[in-house]
């Protein structure tokens, strides 16, 4: 850890001067219990990354490169966490239905009510789709009007 504080300031004091590294945030542990914690941005990671000798830290690099060139050349990067989470989600969703269509025949109001979410469902999912794929754009907006 002492290694660590040392790169930490050389890359401070060279190639990163001025430019805010760090931020504290309240986070909440497994225990419930809350406490501030220290996040990085990726400037300082990755200085620190190329500073380190270790197994580690070049599997690392070998990771930062890949993306990096990756966003480089596609002009994106995917979170698949959250492609997979979506696809759960979905399938989750998916089974859940069928189990409820399966277990009573629907009233027409039930019905409705059925397709009005996965109409809502399917167009949030498109929603967050578009915006990992950066193509995300506001067609239209209501007004909201108070009673």
């Amino acid at each position: 850890m002492k290694t660590i504080g040392k790169h930490i300031n050389n890359a401070l004091k060279k190639e990163l001067r001025g430019i805010p590294v760090v931020a504290s945030f309240a986070t909440t542990a497994n225990d419930r219990k809350t406490c501030q914690m220290e996040y990085y941005n990726l400037e300082i990671v990755t200085s620190v990354g190329y500073r380190v000798k270790s197994e580690h830290d070049t599997q690392f690099r070998i990771w930062a490169n890949k993306i990096l060139k990756e966003h480089l050349l596609e002009g994106y990067t995917i979170n698949q966490q959250i492609q997979i989470k979506q696809l759960t989600d979905l399938k989750n969703t998916i089974k859940f239905l069928s189990h409820v269509i399966e277990q009573k025949e629907l009233t027409p109001n039930e019905a409705n009510g059925l397709l009005q979410v996965i109409t809502d469902y399917t167009y949030d999912l498109n929603s967050l789709d578009k915006h990992v794929y950066q193509q995300l754009q506001i067609e239209t907006t209501t007004i909201l009007t108070h009673i």
